[in-house]
């Protein structure tokens, strides 16, 4: 028998090795066809260059918590290679997968469909954005659920650090203080750990609300109920990507909330309920963003991780509801390595060779050229925002929706424009056409010179 068993442990733990092997080399092929964009250049450009109480301010306008932005920062002012920041979440995803493959409390087939998700093989592992950090903190808080008593400074500041990284994210830390706020009546002989917990989760949202307070998306809040059933429809399409798999994924739902009552796993229903609906509520409020759907799923895999009898019936609810996504993994990955979505690292190539340094450069959409402008060192060039005639070096939404914005062509003065599609070549008559990039793209760019 101890043979038997013997073999089957290092059956298992090849096939787990062997799975995180296959997932550090997708991984990696993945990020080498991934262009940054505008949002990822904006997280470098704040860190680049504003002191940290600029930065504070400035993510009141961006609506976003410091967190990422604290994690980043050390690269950026170390001087680390924009071009090769992707390898910063990808590291930090790939220590929540090896957690996944070695914790999760199935066998290693569950784990391998619940790393095909797009949120853990996508998302996560080659953006340059804060949901390398939802992986990694989502699955620590599920490791420790269990024990979180004999760890609960640990659990704590997990929570709080969760709640800073981004706000679609919140009803997973939140409806986890409110399990502890109910289990401080019920739970008397872990009362002293469960203030701990409690304590530090607050000093978060406090945290989170401070940061975010004046936000200028704080005026949308109107607009919940109006949204709500909208969204929900976006929400469930992009994460499934078909009408069949979306009715499929909704009947699962359903069949999974029915069992998590007959069990009596109430604290594991309201983390889902929970979940699910800081989502869709930030999606309703706020701007609807198909990546950003794919954050429902971290609750998901942390209510079956936590749920205390892993039935037959439980594994396959869970199995199923993960290869709802599968389909929608594709269809994001192949997009991903059959388009560019921006063109920015061969425009900045070109720029470098043929553009003298310290050259002015006028642009006539900021947010689309920003995404060129960390590819150099600082002050390499000036880049000149023509609505407002101002040096720019990252997007300040502030100054951003101004009349002049495509009206500027009169009064151009720079050697060299950067235009994205956003104006007509036509409005240019004094300049030539130097480079075009793919047309096609949604960041596309057109450099022109003054004849």
């Amino acid at each position: 028998m101890k043979e038997k068993n013997d073999k089957s442990y290092l059956v298992s733990k090849i096939f787990k090795n062997v799975i995180f092997i296959l997932f550090v080399a997708f991984s990696l092929f993945l990020l080498f066809k991934h262009e940054l964009w505008r949002d990822e250049a904006q997280n470098w450009l704040l860190n680049r260059d504003l002191s940290l109480r600029e930065l504070t301010y400035q993510l009141k306008i961006e609506g976003h918590p410091i967190l990422w932005y604290l994690v980043l920062r050390p690269f950026v002012k170390l001087g680390f290679s924009y071009a090769l920041s992707g390898f910063i979440p990808l590291v930090i995803t790939l220590i929540a997968v090896y957690l996944i493959i070695n914790y999760f409390p199935y066998n290693p087939f569950v784990v391998l469909v619940t790393l095909c998700n797009p949120f853990i093989i996508y998302l996560a592992p080659i953006f340059v954005r804060s949901y390398c950090l939802i992986a990694l903190l989502f699955v620590l808080l599920a490791i420790l659920y269990k024990k979180r008593y004999e760890y609960p400074v640990f659990y704590g500041l997990c929570i709080a650090a969760l709640l800073n990284t981004h706000v679609m994210v919140c009803g997973l830390p939140l409806a986890l203080l409110g399990i502890e706020f109910i289990s401080l009546f019920k739970k008397k002989n872990s009362r002293k750990d469960i203030l701990k917990i409690l304590v530090i989760g607050i000093l978060g949202i406090i945290i989170l609300i401070l940061q975010l307070y004046g936000s200028s998306s704080s005026s949308n809040l109107e607009s919940l109920f109006i949204n709500m059933s909208d969204s929900l429809d976006y929400i469930l399409m992009c994460v499934t990507c078909s009408v069949f798999l979306k009715i499929s994924f909704i009947s699962l739902l359903i069949i999974s909330v029915v069992y998590l009552m007959y069990k009596k796993e109430f604290a594991m229903l309201f983390v889902m309920l929970c979940s699910f609906m800081s989502v869709l509520t930030i999606t309703a409020c706020f701007h609807k963003n198909y990546y950003l759907c794919f954050l429902i799923i971290p609750g998901i895999i942390f209510v079956f991780w936590n749920i205390k009898e892993k039935t037959i019936l439980s594994q396959i609810l869970f199995v199923s509801i993960m290869a709802c996504f599968i389909y929608a993994t594709s269809i994001y990955v192949r997009y991903e390595l059959d388009n560019n979505y921006s063109s920015s690292a061969m425009t900045a190539e070109y720029i470098e060779k043929n553009i003298p340094k310290g050259t002015e450069i006028g642009c006539n959409y900021i947010a689309n050229c920003s995404a060129i402008i960390p590819f150099f060192p600082k002050n390499t060039y000036s880049f000149i925002d023509l609505a407002l005639n101002k040096p720019f070096t990252y997007v300040d939404w502030n100054d951003y929706d101004v009349p002049e914005r495509f009206h500027t062509a009169d009064s151009v003065t720079s050697d060299y424009i950067i235009v994205t599609g956003m104006q007509e070549r036509s409005d240019y008559e004094n300049y030539d056409v130097i480079y075009t990039s793919d047309e096609s793209l949604f960041e596309s760019y057109m450099i022109l010179k003054h004849k």
